[in-house]
């Protein structure tokens, strides 16, 4: 593939893009699936696929505090809120949805690990379009 790049592209990519793309990469691949495979080891797929879904939230909220330091919209936050006691229910950390007799099959401290994983990946999106097109 870097046969073909360099045949195709006519400035070779420089030093800090090449740092750049290997932290890229690490982010999104070496932390951001690979928590979510660590995961799938000990939670069923489902709620760790639901709990991906919350993704965009993460993108929101460091958009908003790193980023663009633009606020989102009242009814985008109304959605965050709704969505995050959503998973707070399906989850259910403190049996208050279930009764007191219902064991929970799985652990939750992978959650820490998922919530961590999907940070760094969208860190790493927000990061990307800057990163990769800087020619120094």
């Amino acid at each position: 593939m870097m046969a073909i790049a360099y045949a195709v592209e006519k400035p070779k990519p420089t030093k800090r893009q090449w740092k750049n793309a290997s932290l890229l990469g690490f982010l999104l691949i070496g932390i951001g699936n690979s928590s979510v495979a660590f995961a799938l080891v000990y939670m069923p797929s489902g709620l760790v696929a639901l709990f991906i879904a919350a993704l965009p939230a993460w993108l929101i909220g460091l958009d908003w505090l790193f980023f663009s330091k633009k606020r989102p919209a009242n009814l985008t936050l109304w959605g965050l809120f709704l969505g995050f006691a959503g998973l707070f229910c399906i989850f259910d950390p403190f049996y208050l949805m279930h009764p007191a007799n219902v064991v929970r099959s799985y652990p939750l401290w992978p959650i820490w690990v998922l919530t961590f994983g999907s940070i760094c990946w969208a860190l790493g999106s927000l990061l990307s379009p800057g990163w990769i097109r800087r020619r120094n």
